[in-house]
């Protein structure tokens, strides 16, 4: 598991209320946005009748989002023989699902860069997790339910979007919960209210609402820790992710920013759905994981790469 930062006690730090937390967010004029292609692909996914050209259009229609898709598209991670020109081939051959996640996956990092000049919450693993997450997910829905819950990719990778809003805009009392979570092997949720007043959940669902996001999706990301809260007809979607969060931890992917056991045995979720969908095989079903995670940590690099350079 790849070490936390090692905070460095600041006198400046201190804990705050919930109610100075949402009056900042709320305040904020530059609070990071999903490009309008991004956020029509992702309910693109959820729509069972998207066509490849609608996708390919859409896509096309930003013409640097592109340029980046098509470089990642011609990468060795797709290992294609010949160059792959356009969006619209590159929409034919691989499926609108898998545009629509490149896309999504792209485009985020690109909205959120690294805090410069300050010691940081570990960006590069924290997004290594997240891909994770979401590869696990789909991978879970695809193997229990067979279809059906296509913005679980997109669940998992936005999951704990709210940490990196709370590190970008309170960035010292953030680090603060980090050390707390560390320091006492609390979940990072609850090191956030000794901190905050408040939680990462919370905040990363009022940041998908403020992208008008799918309703299932804002559910994902708000209920993640706790899918019997959510609203009935997403809480299985939002156990998948919740299951994938662990898994994920568990296999030593990225950091997701506590230090806690994770285990499904022990897991109020897990034993829900294990009644649901009959005799599980706990480490059969792990180490089927390990190739979608292979396949998360190569996407991960793939993104980050295009994700610098637009920043430089």
């Amino acid at each position: 598991m790849e070490e936390v930062l090692v905070v460095s006690k600041d006198p400046s730090v201190r804990r705050i209320t919930a109610e100075e937390v949402w009056a900042k967010l709320k305040s904020a004029q530059d609070v990071p946005t999903l490009p309008k292609v991004a956020n029509k692909v992702v309910r693109m996914a959820v729509d069972p009748n998207v066509s490849l050209r609608e996708v390919a259009r859409v896509v096309e229609s930003d013409p640097a989002l592109a340029f980046k898709i098509l470089k990642v598209v011609n990468s060795a991670f797709y290992g294609f023989s010949r160059e792959i020109g356009s969006i619209s081939l590159a929409v034919s051959i691989l499926g609108t699902r898998e545009v629509i996640l490149l896309t999504l996956g792209v485009s985020v990092f690109s909205a959120f860069p690294p805090v410069p000049g300050k010691p940081s919450f570990d960006r590069e693993a924290f997004w290594r997790h997240s891909i994770g997450c979401g590869a696990i997910a789909r991978a879970l829905e695809e193997r229990f339910r067979k279809g059906g819950y296509d913005e679980l990719f997109s669940g998992g990778l936005l999951h704990d979007i709210g940490k990196v809003l709370l590190d970008q805009y309170f960035h010292f009392e953030f680090l603060e919960a980090l050390d707390i979570s560390w320091r006492e092997r609390i979940p990072m949720e609850e090191a956030e209210l000794k901190v905050f007043g408040t939680t990462h959940e919370e905040v990363g669902g009022w940041l998908a609402e403020r992208w008008q996001l799918p309703e299932g999706l804002v559910a994902c990301i708000r209920y993640h820790h706790r899918p019997f809260e959510a609203p009935p007809e997403y809480r299985e979607e939002v156990g998948f992710v919740h299951i994938a969060d662990i898994l994920t931890k568990a296999s030593g992917v990225g950091l997701g920013g506590d230090n806690v056991g994770f285990s499904l045995m022990h897991d109020a979720v897990w034993k829900k759905f294990a009644e649901d969908l009959g005799e599980v095989d706990i480490e059969r079903l792990t180490f089927e994981m390990e190739d979608e995670i292979e396949k998360a940590e190569a996407f991960m690099e793939l993104s980050k790469d295009t994700s610098k350079e637009e920043n430089c």
